[in-house]
């Protein structure tokens, strides 16, 4: 759980430097981030050829879909093309989201607690 924060604060740490050198004018970075971020979350139907270069929202409902809890997404898809960890579709996923509605336990997820299988 704490790989993906520990992975984005070195990156942080790396990248600030190299593009802006002071962290506190790291604003650019930090909007393309949430861009993406937003991007592949939300609910439309994205180009074929952009997938291989950002997350997009096809693939990343298969990565939520109901009871499956496999194939994984990352904002650089190349690396999982590599590896074959994920799945591409031009169609989302019927229904999303963690069996018996689990995705309703915030409070144990911000606890670092397992909700999937609760």
């Amino acid at each position: 759980m704490l790989a993906r924060p520990a992975l984005c604060t070195l990156i942080a740490a790396l990248v600030l430097p190299i593009l802006e050198r002071r962290p506190d004018r790291g604003r650019a970075p930090d909007f393309f981030a949430a861009t993406g971020e937003f991007f592949g979350r939300s609910d439309f139907r994205s180009p074929r050829w952009i997938r291989y270069f950002i997350q997009t929202p096809d693939p990343h409902s298969i990565h939520r879909e109901h009871d499956v809890h496999r194939y994984s997404v990352s904002d650089l898809p190349v690396r999982h093309r590599q590896r074959a960890t994920c799945r591409d579709s031009d169609t989302f996923a019927a229904r999303r989201g963690f069996p018996r509605h689990n995705e309703r336990k915030l409070g144990a997820m911000l606890a670092f607690r397992d909700a999937y299988d609760d």
